[in-house]
């Protein structure tokens, strides 16, 4: 038998000779050809797939087929086992017949094979508004898990009302697998129209591997009010579920959560409180500042420590701004607020002011204003703190605010406060030398060890091998043994 066992057929003899003839000859071949389209599909495609024929004249031949003996011829060669062959067959296709061909392709997107299912989802989402969607929407019956899948995910390329519902209809099926996918396809649609599944399917949602993905697909499409109803998920044994609804709170959530947000960072939990502190912290609403800035005048000391620890936080333009203004504010809850705002966030700008704030009446004020001067790093700021070692209510604080400053002077500083007629400012020295941690700290570390105290004796002992350690002496300065 001769090729595709047509016998002598002079089928493939005239598409052999299409690359080398003429113009007129090649209408001529063209021509011949569509006579017998079938046959003529089948020879380009074996010869193109045999290297014979080059792919732009196998398209050029194909695309002159235009009956429907040679469509159909085609949709049969998407099934070939050869990838070739099924880009061509499916280029030709969608370039000759375009949404013409859409009730087959609706029809192969039941296919038992994968890569003409895929070809099939391709094609519909090039045309999705003359996709037949009550045909997709069937497929979700199937008993087929990939058919099933690549149904889902048309759907949510069409978009129709229609396509809609028959996800959220999915929503309501037994099996999490069928309701994580339809999620997913839901998210992938977006807009106004995914979000009532997604919402519906959350409130009642038990499965944590479907919960979270519900989680994952309202941080895509949700809007602000949809992170009140996350809120809960806060609470969830569950670590990733936890971890998902903390950032999709903060990612769709506003300023009006706060609130709510604030008096979860009370719950008896410790993850369920961390987790909230995690949204405070990532709200990207510029009106969150303001709600939080309003929370550092609240009657309640935990609402105000919270507040200042999400805004420092933050990343948001004009927060340092905003603060470094409150640090003149008429009431000593908010400048105690302010200035532990800049134990956490160094601003040189607020130095001078800070430094005024050691003369404030309230010794919380002052206690923090040194620590915030410490933060800053800035050598000005020891001759401004050291005196208050003097300070019975702060006292403890500035050996902790000048070693944190570093460089010389703070070493200084802390050599005379080494001699302090109290015991436990002297501990506070020796752990502020010992977290300079250099040579230089050693030496003055060397000399306590020999404090009247015991206790402080002892601590500067252990702290001075922790610097030894850390700081080797050079070989050459070692005692031969």
């Amino acid at each position: 038998m001769g090729f595709f066992g047509f016998g002598k057929d002079k089928i493939p003899s005239l598409v052999e000779k299409f690359p080398k003839a003429d113009p007129g000859r090649r209408r001529e071949i063209l021509s011949e050809l569509s006579q017998s389209s079938e046959r003529a599909v089948d020879a380009v495609v074996e010869l193109a797939q045999g290297g014979s024929l080059t792919a732009a004249d196998a398209e050029l031949i194909l695309g002159s087929l235009r009956d429907r003996p040679a469509y159909e011829r085609l949709l049969i060669h998407l099934g070939s086992r050869f990838e070739a062959v099924r880009n061509l067959a499916f280029k030709v296709i969608r370039q000759k017949w375009g949404p013409i061909a859409m009730p087959d392709f609706a029809n192969l997107l039941g296919s038992d094979d994968s890569f003409v299912r895929a070809m099939a989802a391709d094609f519909i989402r090039e045309y999705p508004k003359k996709a037949p969607v009550h045909k997709v929407a069937q497929l979700l019956k199937s008993q087929d898990r990939g058919k099933r899948r690549k149904a889902m995910e048309v759907l949510a390329a069409i978009g129709a009302r229609e396509a809609v519902a028959a996800l959220e209809e999915a929503l309501e099926s037994d099996d999490p697998w069928m309701r994580g996918r339809a999620l997913e396809a839901l998210r992938e649609l977006g807009g106004k129209e995914a979000i009532g599944g997604i919402r519906k399917l959350l409130a009642t949602e038990t499965d944590p591997g479907v919960t979270q993905l519900a989680i994952e697909a309202l941080r895509a499409v949700g809007a602000p009010q949809d992170a009140m109803a996350l809120l809960e998920r806060l609470k969830s044994p569950d670590l990733v579920t936890r971890q998902l609804a903390a950032d999709a709170i903060a990612h769709i959530g506003d300023a009006s959560v706060v609130p709510a947000v604030v008096k979860l960072m009370r719950d008896s939990d410790v993850n369920t409180r961390r987790m909230a502190a995690d949204v405070l912290r990532g709200l990207r609403d510029p009106d969150t500042v303001t709600t939080l800035v309003s929370a550092l005048k609240d009657a309640d000391w935990w609402v105000r420590e919270i507040a200042v620890e999400a805004l420092a936080g933050m990343k948001m333009e004009g927060v340092r701004d905003t603060l470094r203004q409150l640090l003149y504010d008429g009431d000593h809850y908010t400048r105690r607020m302010a200035a532990e705002y800049f134990t956490h966030v160094a601003e040189p700008a607020a130095f001078d002011r800070l430094v005024e704030l050691l003369k404030d009446d309230d010794w919380w004020v002052r206690e923090k204003s040194v620590l915030a001067l410490g933060k800053l790093g800035d050598p000005r700021a020891i001759k401004h703190i050291a005196p208050y070692v003097e300070d019975r209510n702060i006292r403890l604080t500035v050996p902790e605010a000048v070693g944190m400053i570093g460089g010389m002077e703070s070493k200084r500083a802390l050599l005379v406060m080494a001699g302090h007629r109290e015991s436990a400012v002297r501990i506070k020295v020796v752990r502020a030398l010992e977290a300079i941690g250099d040579s230089d700290a050693g030496k003055i570390l060397r000399q306590m060890t020999r404090d009247p105290s015991p206790d402080v004796a002892e601590q500067a002992t252990r702290a001075l091998a922790v610097v030894t350690a850390a700081n080797p002496a050079p070989p050459s300065s070692r005692v031969a043994t």
